[in-house]
């Protein structure tokens, strides 16, 4: 089987010719692939922040708001690994805050030591 039909099965039709997984791809390949399929691209404001300050509730309600934006995309789970390798600051990644990303590859060390 060829990895073009391998990546049709398994949904990944967005990965890059010759790419079976996202394993597979270093992170400027990866951060392609985000900004042209994520679904961040058509708001990026909303997934990084405003230039200028926001209130708590401001804040609390943008990221819902990408939280929500970030449920149905294609490349979520590219965007997460991407995330938990590079450990953006600020932003809101596959549904997730920068600090609760930073938790995440905190701990996804121990829990593939226990597995």
């Amino acid at each position: 089987m060829s990895h073009s039909s391998t990546r049709a099965q398994r949904g990944l039709t967005w990965l890059p010719p010759g790419t079976a997984s996202t394993q597979e791809l270093n992170p400027a390949d990866a951060w392609s692939v985000l900004a042209e399929a994520g679904e961040c691209r058509y708001d990026r404001d909303l997934h990084a922040g405003p230039d200028h300050p926001e209130s708590e509730h401001e804040r609390a309600a943008r990221v819902q708001v990408a939280r929500e934006v970030c449920g149905p995309c294609p490349v979520r789970a590219l965007c997460l690994a991407y995330a938990v390798a590079v450990r953006p600051a600020t932003g809101v990644w596959a549904a997730h805050t920068a600090e609760e990303i930073g938790h995440l590859a905190d701990v996804l060390p121990a829990l593939a030591e226990v597995a």
